[in-house]
């Protein structure tokens, strides 16, 4: 059988958190993929998108616009954040807001 998804959730979370930025990736599509039901997990992709190690935060800023309205707020705060200027971070979170 498949997982439920508040199990689902408590294992992509847990992945969001892998050394492998593949992982990570994989993980924030699936979170994403849950919608609004993952919205236990916004927190967690914030701290992905800001993370500097972070080489790609774009699989993190789809996943918080698939969380839905409380997704999109944040994707706004990261936007105007000036400690994410890098990494192509803000012309992502751009891209979803007009999008």
């Amino acid at each position: 059988t498949n997982p439920k998804p508040k199990d689902l959730l408590a294992i992509l979370l847990g992945c969001l958190g892998d050394e492998e930025p593949a992982i990570r990736e994989r993980a924030a599509r699936g979170l994403g993929e849950l919608g609004p039901q993952a919205k236990e997990a916004l927190d967690a992709l914030v701290a992905a998108v800001k993370d500097p190690a972070n080489p790609n935060p774009a699989p993190m800023l789809s996943a918080l616009k698939g969380l839905g309205a409380a997704g999109m707020t944040s994707v706004r705060k990261i936007f105007d954040d000036p400690v994410v200027l890098g990494r192509g971070v803000r012309a992502w979170s751009l891209y979803l807001i007009c999008s």
